[in-house]
This record gives structure tokens, C-alpha cells and sequence, in this order.
């Protein structure tokens, strides 16, 4: 049936031109406060993720600040046990007090984020350090005689509980702050949405989007900074190029929790001919991890500086670990090894360690290693065993995140099986790291349930018998 024009006319002329203004001024008007309450909405997104943004760097300053104090802490106590100034790095890498400038950094962020209370904390806890620094720390180091110790480690102890309370009040303060924050974001979301949907449904569904989108992006911002700040003060990894020969290295977090564990891997050159590649397992997670990670490896570089052999090493190293740390739960596996690139002669020690592995050509064994867990007792003894590397031949340290991977059906990997992926593997360190990395994903469905590290070295060969030169290992990266 067609339409009448006469009637569609007719119909214009009962709205009027008064009515068309007016119908088009209503939904003008609509438009723009829907426009309004739009920009209102994501103007309140924008400042609150501003505001989070700001907590979360506070927070993560107050957490450094205690972290700091528990490094100098562990570097003090190192040095009085040991007396070596490898401990005093803390102390004298800088002129001024790192510590007093990231006071001065979070002050000023806790003056954006109007936390007085929190500013007042702060300031106690900066003036309570530099008693700790003045009074205990420089005194110490000073004269680190047994009557002098006896009679600051109890004064250090009550600043020390002094800079831990507040800290901790400190923390809460600025998570009250953060959830007041997040209150006021919902507060202010939910009348801006009642007010857009009087006028217009698409305008509070755009502001119901945002409010989603920006909680969405809170949380995952949250866990990205949890997990970032964990790796960044727990993993205290490096290597250093080894006369004579090429190294590779590997390191996958479990993606099962953020906090991160205890594993450590590390290469020094020792000299021109030595060189040395250690990895280890701390128990434990968290700060107590990271603490033991740290005194492990200042602990272990220090002493390969005085004593040079494996044996020795790990001996003093046990003791000073039974002597130093008060948690009788807190242990740790460690392997060390000492390559001579004169005669490719690799001496090499275990601490009830994961074990490490020997490729020769393309047939890979298990090394007869076998060792007491450091931290059982202080009065272990540990014996050194010995191979010589011929040009090209590898040795694989390895946490035990390698062997205990498990597939499906929850069967381990094993150390025979690992041998057999090692003799299969690139010929090359940074090849076999990371095939290793992919079987061991490929094998668990990409969920890595422990923390796995790896350290692999490769024997160029004896310079004087057509083998790489020094100058030349030292420039060749993984």
C-alpha cells in the first residue's frame, strides 16, 4: 500500500516549525549533557588511575627503603663475620646515602598524595637510620672488635624494630589511602552512570564500559607491579665472561605465585686463567630468600677471592651460612665450580645440589657430585672432584626445577632423561639453555611450576694448542 503525501504533509504541519526547534533542542540538550557526563566519567576514570598510579610508586619507594636497610644489614653482618670489604659495598659505592635520597624522593610522593601522617612516619624512620648508620653501622665497621659488637647489637636491634614498625604503619597507611581512593572511584561512577541513564542508555552504557575497562586495567597494573618489584629485589643474577671459554644462561619463574624464590646462578673470572660458575637454591620465598640469595653470592664471590679452591670455599661458606643465619628452617643447595683454561682442568664442588651434567661430543652424563645441604651443620666438610674438558665439551648446572619438571601424569623428567635432551641438544650454550627452557614448557603444557635456572660452558681449548685465545672469550656473548 503506498503512502499518501498529502497525509505526510499533514502530519508535518501538526508538529509545527515551533515543535521541529524544539524536538531538536531537546535532543541537542540530551546530546550534550550525555556528552558531558561522558567526559565527567572518564575525566574521574583518569584522575583515579593517576592517583593509584602515584600509591603504587609510593608503596614501592617505603618497600625499597626496607629492603635497603635489610641489604646494609646483611653486608654488615658479613663483614664482621668474615672481614672482607667485598660486604662494605653498600657503604661506600656511592658519596651520599642512597638511602636518604630515596627518603627525600618519597617524601615529596607522599606530599602529592596528601599523606601527612605517612611523612611523619617517614621522617622517623630516616632519623632512626642515621642513628643505625652513625651509631652501629659506622661504629662497627670502624672497630669491629667482639667487646664493641656485644655492646652496639643491642642498640641495633631496637632501631632496627623502630624502622620495621614504622615501615609496616606506613604501608597501611598508604593501602588505607589506596582503598579510600578505590571507594570514591565507585562512589563517583555509580552517580555518574544514574545521572547519564535519565538521558541517554548509550551514554551509561559507554560509562559502564570505561568502569569495567579501568578496573580491569587497575588489577592487572597491580599484579604487573607485584610480580616487577618481587623479580627486580629477588633475583640477584649475573655472569662474567671465563677465560677460555663461552657460557649460557636461562632463568623461568614459576607462574604460579608472584612471589619469587631463592635461585641463583653466577660466573666470575678469577684471573686471566680462572674462572669460576656457581648456581644455587635458598629456601624459602619472599624477603627471607632474597636476603639469602644476596649473602650467598657476596658471600661466595669473597671467598673464592681468599681462597680460590671449591673445597675451601664451600666449607667456609657452610660455616659462615650456619653462623650468620638464625632461622634454623633456612638451608640451601649450591654447586661451584673452578675452570682452569690453562689445562682445561674443571675442579668442582656440590652442597646437596641437583646434578650437573658433563657433554662430551654428543654422549652427556651425569658428574659424580655429592655433597651436605649447606646450612645443616656448621661443621661440614666438603670434598672437591675433577675433570679435564677437552675443546668443545660442556658442563650444565641446573636448579632442580629441570629434573622435578613434570608432564601430565605428573612423571618426573629425572636426570638420565635430562642427559639424553643434552646430548640431543645444539652443541652451542645458549642453544642448549634454551632447548632445555622448551622441553621442560613443552613437557608441563607451558605451566613451569618451580623456578628453573641454568647456567651452561663450553670449553674453547687450550690457546697453546690452537684453542681460543682470552682476549677472544671474553667478547663472545651467549
Amino acid at each position: 500500500m503506498m503512502s499518501d503525501p498529502r497525509r505526510a504533509k499533514q502530519r508535518f504541519a501538526r508538529i509545527g516549525t515551533g515543535g521541529a526547534v524544539l524536538l531538536a533542542s531537546l535532543i541537542f540538550v540530551v546530546s550534550v549533557i550525555a556528552l558531558v557526563a561522558g567526559l565527567v566519567a572518564a575525566r574521574q576514570l583518569r584522575d583515579t588511575a593517576l592517583e593509584q598510579k602515584l600509591l603504587f610508586g609510593v608503596q614501592e619507594q617505603a618497600d625499597q627503603l626496607v629492603r635497603m636497610q635489610l641489604d646494609e644489614e646483611t653486608s654488615l653482618r658479613g663483614y664482621l663475620i668474615s672481614r672482607s670489604s667485598a660486604f662494605l659495598e653498600p657503604y661506600l659505592s656511592s658519596r651520599e646515602d642512597p638511602f636518604e635520597d630515596l627518603g627525600r624522593t618519597l617524601n615529596q610522593r607522599l606530599a602529592a598524595s596528601d599523606l601527612t601522617a605517612g611523612r611523619a612516619r617517614l621522617a622517623l624512620i630516616l632519623k632512626w637510620h642515621r642513628a643505625w648508620r652513625s651509631g652501629v653501622a659506622d661504629a662497627l665497621i670502624g672497630n669491629p672488635s667482639p667487646s664493641n659488637v656485644a655492646h652496639l647489637e643491642a642498640y641495633g636491634k631496637i632501631l632496627d624494630d623502630r624502622i620495621r614498625r614504622e615501615a609496616a604503619a606506613l604501608r597501611d597507611e598508604i593501602t588505607t589511602k589506596n582503598d579510600g581512593v578505590s571507594a570514591d572511584l565507585e562512589a563517583n561512577i555509580s552517580r555518574t552512570v544514574e545521572f547519564a541513564v535519565g538521558f541517554v542508555l548509550i551514554v551509561s552504557l559507554g560509562v559502564l564500559y570505561l568502569a569495567l575497562a579501568q578496573h580491569s586495567t587497575s588489577a592487572a597494573l597491580e599484579r604487573q607491579h607485584s610480580i616487577a618489584g618481587h623479580l627486580q629485589a629477588a633475583l640477584g643474577v649475573g655472569w662474567q665472561a671465563i677465560p677460555g671459554s663461552t657460557v649460557g644462561t636461562a632463568y623461568v619463574s614459576a607462574t604460579s605465585e608472584a612471589e619469587v624464590g631463592g635461585d641463583l646462578f653466577a660466573a666470575w673470572n678469577l684471573d686471566d686463567d680462572h674462572g669460576a660458575i656457581m648456581i644455587a637454591d635458598m629456601s624459602g620465598k619472599g624477603i627471607d630468600a632474597v636476603v639469602n640469595t644476596a649473602f650467598c653470592k657476596y658471600s661466595i664471590r669473597a671467598l673464592l677471592q681468599t681462597y680460590g679452591r671449591p673445597d675451601r670455599v664451600m666449607t667456609e661458606f657452610n660455616r659462615l651460612f650456619a653462623s650468620t643465619v638464625s632461622d634454623p628452617s633456612m638451608f640451601a643447595v649450591a654447586f661451584l665450580g673452578v675452570l682452569d683454561a690453562r689445562s682445561g682442568r674443571f675442579d668442582y664442588v656440590c652442597a646437596g645440589g641437583e646434578p650437573a651434567f658433563y657433554r662430551h661430543g654428543d654422549a652427556a652424563r651425569v658428574l659424580d657430585v655429592g655433597g651436605p645441604i649447606v646450612g645443616l651443620s656448621s661443621d661440614s666438610v666438603y670434598v672437591e672432584s675433577a675433570i679435564v674438558l677437552a675443546a668443545g665439551d660442556m658442563v650444565l648446572l641446573a636448579t632442580d626445577g629441570l629434573t622435578e619438571s613434570r608432564d601430565a601424569s605428573g612423571e618426573m623428567l629425572g636426570s638420565e632423561d635430562v642427559a639424553k635432551l643434552i646430548a640431543g641438544a645444539p652443541n652451542e650454550p645458549q642453544g642448549l639453555c634454551d632447548a632445555l627452557i622448551e622441553a621442560v614448557r613443552q613437557r608441563s603444557a607451558g605451566d613451569v611450576a618451580d623456578d628453573l635456572a641454568l647456567l651452561a660452558l663450553r670449553f674453547e681449548g687450550i690457546a697453546a694448542h690452537g684453542g681460543q685465545t682470552r682476549a677472544f672469550a671474553e667478547t663472545t656473548r651467549p
